[in-house]
């Protein structure tokens, strides 16, 4: 990135039509929608004259249904962490009971889980 390259950070503002994008104080755009932001910015940017400008659109939200986002954000991660933590659990029993010479359906049955996903977790 150049010296001259100019960062923004876009507060997206709801409004009935869309989305009001404040790039700065004294510039303003909109779009309907935020996944069309990134291009309406862009070409704004760029029709500026910045069109190596980089940027991060913001939503801004109320208070609580930001605080509900991030919740339900830590909340993913921690099951996504968890469910890594059980696919590991299971991988190693797997083995154990591969080791001790029990079949693929056997061990589906003892583990309650399919032959095909007894098979995915034998496979590294």
């Amino acid at each position: 990135m150049s010296e001259s390259t100019r960062e923004y950070q876009v507060r997206a503002v709801r409004w009935e039509h869309g989305w009001e994008l404040h790039i700065d104080n004294d510039r303003v755009t909109q779009a309907r929608t935020l996944a069309e932001a990134d291009r309406v910015i862009a070409d704004y940017l760029a029709l500026d004259g910045e069109s190596d400008a980089r940027f991060t659109v913001v939503p801004e939200l109320d208070e609580r249904t930001a605080s509900e986002i991030s919740a339900v954000q830590t909340q993913m991660a921690q099951v996504q962490q968890l469910q890594a933590q059980t696919t590991g659990r299971y991988r190693g029993l797997v083995g154990t009971l591969r080791h001790a010479g029990m079949s693929v359906s056997d061990i589906a049955r003892v583990l309650k889980i399919s032959p095909g996903r007894v098979s995915q977790l034998t496979k590294r």
